[in-house]
């Protein structure tokens, strides 16, 4: 606990990170978890996510068992399910970089029509820092990204 300040923002997102809202599907957003922890440990790559969650196996550097969490009993997401994900634009921009391996996603996926695409990372973290204010932020651990060995036990992920 303590205060977050401009600097503290500033070295987390050191970039201009504009968000584009994709349309994927269940097989795609395996993809992606799986590129997230392709690298294990420390390539860089590793997605922060809400909404979802899996089983990440620290020996194998594969996810698996993907989740919806939510308000509703979480339940496995099916190869076909529709689903919207927010993603930064060098992670669907081939022409800025390597997309960090997420070649599985690209920038027919963008919802056209979303008035929040091209909005900054930044702008929204403060924009929401503030409205927490006076009693601040209270973040907390939520279970999203199981990790350890197949086999091991974990409550996040529906088997």
């Amino acid at each position: 606990g303590g205060t977050i300040i401009r600097r503290h923002l500033e070295e987390l997102i050191a970039y201009k990170t504009p968000l584009h809202l994709l349309k994927l599907d269940g097989a795609t957003l395996l993809k992606a978890a799986e590129q997230s922890v392709r690298g294990w440990p420390g390539s860089g790559t590793w997605l922060q996510v809400a909404g979802f969650a899996f089983r990440h196996d620290t020996l194998n550097r594969s996810a698996s068992g993907l989740t919806w969490i939510g308000s509703s009993k979480p339940r496995p997401v099916a190869l076909g399910d529709e689903v919207l994900a927010v993603a930064a634009d060098y992670l669907i921009n081939p022409d800025i970089g390597d997309q960090d391996g997420y070649l599985m996603l690209n920038r027919g996926q963008v919802v056209e029509g979303c008035a929040a695409n091209g909005v900054e990372m930044k702008d929204l973290l403060i924009r929401d820092i503030k409205a927490a204010e006076p009693l601040g932020i209270a973040p907390r651990v939520e279970g999203r990204i199981c990790q350890g060995a197949m086999g091991v036990p974990c409550l996040a992920v529906a088997r």
